[in-house]
């Protein structure tokens, strides 16, 4: 995924591929949690410290992890300065993969 996980409970694949992918991304909805919700260290959800959609915790992770049958979460969205960080729980990664991101890292 870009971003993260759906913000609601329950979500399933199939609820995911139904969405129109051919439309700009709106403010809020499924969609603009899958672009752009983040994931945090403690369980819960919570309003993003960046401001846009959720932060999710390891606990909602995993349950949208086995709900779906994964055995791992694979997001790229977020700047991290160790190219990559694993959330606690290990059902999901981070791998940042712009080098060039805003003139940060190069």
């Amino acid at each position: 995924v870009h971003g993260g996980i759906p913000s609601t409970e329950g979500v399933t694949f199939e609820e995911i591929q139904k969405i129109n992918r051919f439309i700009e991304p709106p403010d809020f909805g499924l969609m603009a949690d899958l672009l752009w919700t983040d994931i945090m260290e403690e369980d819960g959800r919570k309003i993003s410290n960046r401001g846009v959609c959720f932060a999710m915790g390891p606990d909602l992770v995993s349950q949208f992890a086995e709900l779906n049958k994964l055995q791992l979460i694979v997001r790229s969205h977020e700047m991290k300065s160790e190219v990559y960080e694993v959330q606690k729980g290990g059902k999901a990664v981070t791998i940042f993969s712009a080098p060039n991101y805003c003139d940060h890292y190069g």
